[in-house]
């Protein structure tokens, strides 16, 4: 097909970027007993970020000194943050534990000095979080862990200036964004058995921001895409993780011998042409792992597994990816005499057709 339109982008552009940012934080604890004591913490810290994009067109003299405003700004972004916050520890035998929370005060102050003006606005955050480790034993343990966090806007999400170094992609801040919030749970367990050489370890996990940070993308008619950000509200993006992996030496060759299966999945919030997209990605791997080795003369490793993709689009049921594949990897670490070493590693991975990609 012959292309029936073109677009000539001749522009010079000038970009200067600067950041500063300090942080100071103080700790007093105060024992209770000989198990348990309190704590109280401040901390003092500030960012200051400055983004200037000057744009000139190329005048037919060949000069550009004339400013293309559209795509043109100066922008400052400074953020104050005060943060306290009074913590509980106990330790005691098999059992630590810990219990905290902080609050903070965030004041924002965005500068558009291309147009002189200001938006200056306060936060105020909570900071929640708890730690429990309980020791069955030197060599197995059960840990938990949470905590809650705030998650700021950059630099280039609430700058309002378009971009245009790609012009069918265009994209401009938001200067009204707000801060996302995210909380993470976790939970491990670790066990080693000295006289059989055996591992075991599982994990799970699951993060979820409210009020998250995200994209709006309008395509219009001639396919050029403007990408915004914006906060979500009524949907969290949800992040769900698993692992689970065993391993022992075996009598064949002194080989360790493992098994690993983990998973990973994504709950996406997005908007398109105005209608929200709920996008879900998920990754399944499985793999068997051997492994051999001596201490200071060589190390040999050598895996192979399958995995499974899964992604899905409310707004795009019918192009959804699934498939199947197929995994090979080896590692290889020699030391050679004049303390030289000799490394090699290869990676192989056969993907199957999705409902997309036929092939």
């Amino acid at each position: 097909k012959a292309i029936t339109d073109s677009l000539i982008v001749n522009q010079d552009k000038a970009n200067t970027n600067s950041a500063k940012v300090f942080y100071s934080k103080a700790i007093y604890t105060e024992p209770i007993t000989k198990s348990a004591s309190i704590f109280v913490n401040y901390g003092l810290g500030f960012n200051n970020e400055s983004l200037r994009r000057n744009t000139f067109n190329i005048l037919p003299s060949g000069a550009n000194t004339q400013i293309d405003s559209l795509f043109s700004n100066s922008y400052e972004f400074d953020q104050l943050i005060n943060r306290g916050g009074l913590g509980f520890n106990y330790n005691k035998s098999k059992l630590r534990f810990q219990l905290a929370n902080d609050i903070s005060n965030t004041a924002f102050r965005q500068k558009n000095l291309f147009n002189n003006s200001t938006l200056n606005r306060n936060f105020i955050f909570w900071h929640p979080s708890s730690e429990l480790v309980y020791s069955f034993s030197e060599f197995k343990n059960l840990e938990f862990r949470y905590n809650g966090n705030t998650q700021q806007p950059n630099m280039d999400q609430i700058q309002p200036i378009l971009n245009n170094i790609d012009p069918l992609n265009i994209i401009v801040g938001n200067a009204d964004l707000t801060p996302a919030f995210n909380n993470a749970f976790s939970l491990n367990f670790n066990s080693f058995k000295i006289l059989t050489d055996t591992y075991f370890f599982a994990y799970a996990g699951i993060n979820f921001t409210n009020n998250p940070i995200t994209t709006s993308v309008v395509t219009d008619n001639d396919g050029k895409n403007t990408l915004s950000y914006l906060n979500f509200t009524g949907k969290n993006n949800v992040n769900y993780s698993g692992n689970l992996y065993y391993a022992t030496k075996t009598k064949f060759w002194d080989i360790y011998v493992g098994c690993n299966g983990d998973f990973n999945s994504n709950t996406y919030q997005s908007v398109a042409n105005g209608e929200n997209n709920t996008a879900n990605s998920s990754n399944y791997n499985f793999k068997l792992d051997f492994t051999k080795q001596k201490s200071k003369s060589y190390t040999y490793n050598f895996q192979v597994g399958t995995v499974y993709n899964q992604n899905t689009s409310s707004l795009q049921s019918q192009s959804n990816n699934n498939s199947w594949g197929f995994t090979l990897n080896h590692y290889v670490d020699v030391f050679l005499p004049k303390k030289f070493q000799f490394k090699s590693d290869g990676n192989y991975l056969w993907q199957g057709k999705t409902q997309t990609f036929n092939q």
